[in-house]
C-alpha cells in the first residue's frame, strides 16, 4: 500500500489501483465498481429480478469510440443471449437517449457479424437488447420511468413498425428499496454518492475532505473493499464530476427560470442568450408538466381512476400513483 500526498496514510491507493486509474482516468466511478463479471451480473439480477450465477458467461461489449464515450459512465455486455447497454446518468435522462441505443445497438451488431451475414437467406439470429438507465440526479424523478423511440417519431401517435424501450431507474439514496436490498453493492454505491455529493455542495475539494469522507464510509462500512483498493482518488473523481453536475443544474435552472419568466423577450444580453434560449423552451415544457401534476392531484383528490387521469394529462401511472 502507498500513501499519496498525505502524513496521516489516509490518502492511499494500491500500485495496482493507481495504474487502473491512469488507465481509466476519463471513466466513472460507476464503470470502475461495475465493470466486473461478479459485481454486474449481482446488478442485473437485483434489477431483472433474474438468477444468473458465477458460472455464467459474460462478455463485456462496451463501445470504446470517441462518438460513443462522451461520459464514460456506460456498460454494455453480454449475459448469454441478452445484449444489456447499462448507464449511469447523474443529470436529467436526455430526451434523445432512445435514438442513441438504437445506434449503440446497431453498431454493436455490425461488429459482431458483420453486414454480409445479414445479407444471406439464411436466419442470423441475434441478441434480445434490454436498455437501462440508472438515474442518481438532483432532480425529482419517479423510481421507475420508461423511454420509447415512438416518443422521437414526427407521428407518434401511430401504429410504428419498430420500438425501443429504455428502462429508467432512480438509483438515489433511499429510493427503489426493492432493488438495493437483492443488490448491496448498488445500496453502498448509492449511499457512496450521496454523502460525496452532500459534502460537494457546501465545501471544495481538498485532501481533509476526502480524507473525511474516506472515514466515513469505513464507519458505516460503505464499499470497503472498494475504498480500500482505490483511497481517496476516486472519491476526487465522483466529487468533481458531482460539481459539475451541480454547476450544470443551476445553470440550467437559471437559463428555464429567466426564459419561463421572460417568455419570449428578446434584447437579452448576448452572454445569457443561449441560457435563455433553452430556458424558454424548457419553461414551455416544465410549465406544462407542472400544470398536469396539479390537474393530477387535484383529480385525485376527487376520486378519479388513476388511468383516467393518465388519459387526461399524459402522466404515468406509476408518477400518478406517487403523488
Amino acid at each position: 500500500m502507498e500513501t499519496i500526498g498525505n502524513k496521516s496514510g489516509l490518502l492511499t491507493t494500491t500500485p495496482e489501483a493507481r495504474a487502473s486509474l491512469r488507465r481509466e482516468y476519463k471513466d466513472s466511478v460507476f464503470r470502475l465498481l461495475f465493470n466486473n463479471k461478479e459485481n454486474v451480473i449481482n446488478l442485473y439480477n437485483a434489477i431483472a429480478g433474474k438468477e444468473y450465477t458465477a458460472e455464467t458467461q459474460v462478455n463485456f461489449t462496451t463501445i470504446e469510440d470517441a462518438v460513443f464515450k462522451t461520459e464514460k459512465n456506460d456498460i454494455a455486455f453480454l449475459l448469454e443471449n441478452t445484449f444489456v447497454v447499462l448507464l449511469e446518468h447523474q443529470s436529467s435522462p436526455n430526451k434523445n437517449m432512445t435514438t442513441r441505443d438504437l445506434i449503440y445497438y446497431s453498431t454493436i451488431l455490425q461488429r459482431m457479424y458483420g453486414m454480409k451475414a445479414f445479407l444471406k437467406e439464411k436466419c442470423v439470429k441475434i441478441p434480445r437488447p434490454e436498455f437501462l438507465v440508472l438515474y442518481n440526479g438532483v432532480r425529482e424523478m419517479p423510481d421507475y420511468q420508461e423511454m420509447k423511440l415512438s416518443d422521437n417519431f414526427y407521428d407518434h401517435e401511430e401504429e410504428t413498425g419498430l420500438q425501443l424501450t429504455v428502462k429508467v431507474y432512480n438509483i438515489n439514496n433511499g429510493r427503489n428499496p426493492e432493488v438495493m436490498k437483492r443488490c448491496r453493492t448498488l445500496q453502498e454505491y448509492s449511499q457512496f454518492v450521496g454523502i460525496v455529493r452532500e459534502y460537494a455542495e457546501t465545501q471544495k475539494l481538498s485532501d481533509s475532505v476526502m480524507v473525511e469522507i474516506l472515514q466515513k464510509c469505513r464507519a458505516e462500512n460503505i464499499l470497503k473493499e472498494f475504498l480500500e483498493k482505490y483511497g481517496t482518488e476516486v472519491i476526487g473523481m465522483l466529487f468533481e464530476v458531482l460539481t459539475e453536475e451541480e454547476a450544470r443544474e443551476l445553470s440550467r435552472q437559471d437559463g428555464f427560470e429567466s426564459g419561463y419568466e421572460d417568455g419570449l423577450a428578446e434584447g437579452r444580453a448576448e452572454g445569457k442568450e443561449e441560457g435563455r434560449k433553452e430556458g424558454r423552451e424548457e419553461g414551455k415544457e416544465e410549465g406544462q408538466y407542472r400544470k398536469a401534476l396539479d390537474t393530477a392531484r387535484k383529480m385525485k383528490a376527487k376520486g378519479f381512476e388513476l388511468v383516467e387521469i393518465a388519459e387526461l394529462t399524459d402522466l404515468p401511472l406509476d408518477e400518478i400513483e406517487s403523488l
